[in-house]
């Protein structure tokens, strides 16, 4: 430790003591252990309030997560409480001149080194992605189980799109994105993953060919890569970032900025409410979309349905880049 990072004794929490496990769950709002995800909190110090990870049940990979958690600080975080199973502490990575108030110049000039990584991220994705050929892109939630039936149904898509002759594309992580690189590969097919370096919880999965597993720092770049080299959205139950895929699609779509190709959602049961509220409150209610909109969207439940709304739309029209 320097000078310049300040360090905090903490009391370890062990098992067995239940009275400890109680006031760290008051504490924190949840039980230390409970789960191998990190979870983020505030705690106070002073005037100030800092995350705070919680890496119990990391204890096999703490080296790693030690080396992940340097990487994140350094692109997210001014300071951070950071908790290591068997650490015996809190870290608080925290340098007193991040606390000195930026002068215009220096955020003006840090934007302006910031665009030659953001040039470089897209002519490595554009001379990356120019080699592969045709591809549907599969999305979906980072945190889908293996077990889950949305996993398998992801992985079956993917089998059938790549052996129907389509590369498949996923964001590169864990979850539907990890079912889709599987069935693109246990398939034959072209398995590409766009990953994006997140603080902790994106990690490639093992599916991705090997020539074919591109990085990113920015999502805007990673999504203009989507775009410009899918020609089909399969879309499956996800959070927040699966939502922005999808409605960034939509909306090219809609302004004629891309051609038209397949959006598929699948998943009747997950996808019908948002449906039901962009049909009845957003277009019927509100008029802020027209009705045709909703034709630029297919909702289908099996395999098979995706892979025929594909070829029905590719009688038509020949397989090019969007852009």
């Amino acid at each position: 430790m320097t000078e310049d990072l300040f360090t905090f004794p903490i009391v370890m929490v062990d098992g067995e003591n239940e009275e400890k496990k109680e006031e760290e769950k008051q504490r924190f709002g949840t039980l230390p252990g409970q789960t191998e995800e990190p979870y983020e909190y505030d705690i106070i110090y002073g005037e100030a309030a800092y995350p705070y990870f919680d890496f119990l049940g990391f204890e096999d990979r703490w080296l790693p997560t030690q080396r992940s958690l340097q990487r994140a600080l350094k692109q997210k975080f001014d300071a951070c409480i950071v908790r290591f199973e068997g650490a015996g502490q809190f870290l608080v990575p925290m340098s007193k001149e991040k606390f000195k108030q930026k002068t215009w110049n220096e955020i003006r000039t840090n934007d302006s080194w910031a665009i030659f990584k953001i040039m470089s991220e897209f002519v490595n994705g554009y001379e990356s992605m120019g080699r592969i050929g045709p591809c549907v892109s599969i999305f979906g939630s980072a945190r889908t189980k293996p077990e889950d039936k949305y996993y398998l149904l992801a992985e079956k898509i993917a089998y059938k799109i790549s052996k129907a002759g389509y590369g498949v594309i996923t964001g590169g992580g864990p979850g539907i994105m990890e079912a889709g690189n599987k069935g693109a590969h246990h398939g034959g097919g072209t398995s590409v993953g766009l990953n994006i370096e997140l603080p902790f919880e994106q990690h490639f999965n093992p599916y991705i060919d090997k020539d074919k597993n591109l990085n990113f720092d920015y999502f805007f770049v990673r999504k203009v890569m989507f775009v410009k080299y899918s020609q089909g959205f399969v879309v499956m139950p996800g959070g927040f970032g699966t939502l922005d895929e999808l409605f960034e699609a939509v909306t090219l779509i809609q302004t004629k900025k891309i051609g038209k190709f397949p959006i598929i959602l699948v998943g009747t049961e997950f996808w019908s409410g948002l449906l039901d509220w962009i049909k009845t409150v957003m277009i019927d209610k509100m008029k802020n979309a027209n009705p045709d909109d909703m034709n630029l969207i297919k909702v289908v439940d099996t395999e098979d349905e995706v892979l025929e709304t594909l070829d029905n739309f590719y009688k038509k029209y020949n397989l090019t880049p969007n852009f």
